[in-house]
């Protein structure tokens, strides 16, 4: 695991990162694309980038981490819509790359055993990207969740339902009680992992990545088993962690084009 701290919109790195692995790739990657008011400045930079010519998405291929179950179709605020009004509607990206676990799949086990599958059918995924809970979730996986799930149905916690009911109203009985997401087995086989946190309120989630025993009970945990994982956070949200551990981790700087390694 490795930090990059600063004070810069964390957004615009990442987009700026994810922009120069598409364009080294040329064109084609697999990425695996959160949800969350976190990510709200990526999507507008990647957007700003696409206008300008600078990326193309006609050979990208998506993977969303989650979605909700018990929505209606075409639900405002079903993750599908929130990717569709901020970023896929946007750009060039080809509909049949874009793919989301089939929340209304009469077999959930089998959708899910499915999804994973069809991640493996591109190679895996190339760059994983994501925020993080409070409690430490990544994706929906809640406290508790075995390192290697697959791809599953979870309940989630009301902490969690909470901090999303901004997206229903601030009403927390309009949020569902279940959904559907990439497990941690599956996030861990991608090839890059980068968490994006800004605020006081993930540092707790944030000490626990870097710092404590690695457990089930903090998910993010799960980010130290992995040789290529990054979080990307403002100091806010690294409050709570020592200035060893900073040290020790501190590996990258900023650059022109995004994220360079030293």
């Amino acid at each position: 695991m490795k930090i990059i701290d600063s004070e810069s919109d964390i957004g615009l790195i990442a987009a700026s990162y994810v922009k120069l692995r598409i364009n080294q790739a040329g064109g084609r990657i697999v990425l695996g694309l959160p949800t969350g008011g976190t990510m709200e400045s990526f999507y507008a930079h990647l957007i700003e980038f696409y206008a300008k010519g600078e990326v193309s998405f006609k050979e990208v291929i998506t993977f969303n981490l989650d979605e909700y179950i018990g929505l209606e179709r075409g639900s405002a605020e079903s993750y599908r819509s929130y990717m569709n009004t901020r970023l896929f509607d946007l750009v060039d990206i080809e509909p049949a790359n874009i793919h989301f676990p089939d929340v209304y799949a009469a077999d959930l086990e089998k959708a899910g055993f499915e999804y994973d599958k069809k991640i493996e059918s591109f190679g895996g995924i190339d760059i994983f990207l994501g925020g993080v809970g409070r409690n430490g979730h990544i994706a929906f996986n809640e406290a508790g969740t075995p390192f290697d799930a697959p791809t599953h149905k979870v309940k989630l916690e009301e902490s969690t339902r909470k901090a999303n009911s901004r997206f229903f109203g601030n009403d927390i009985n309009a949020v569902p009680k279940y959904a559907f997401t990439m497990g941690m087995g599956t996030i861990l086989k991608s090839k890059e992992i980068i968490i994006l946190a800004t605020g006081e309120k993930k540092s707790e989630a944030i000490y626990r990545a870097v710092e404590g025993n690695i457990s089930t009970q903090w998910p993010v945990s799960a980010l130290r088993l992995h040789d290529n994982s990054y979080i990307l956070a403002d100091t806010k949200a690294l409050s709570q962690v020592s200035s060893a551990s900073m040290n020790r981790l501190r590996a990258c700087s900023l650059g022109s084009c995004g994220v360079k390694k030293d």
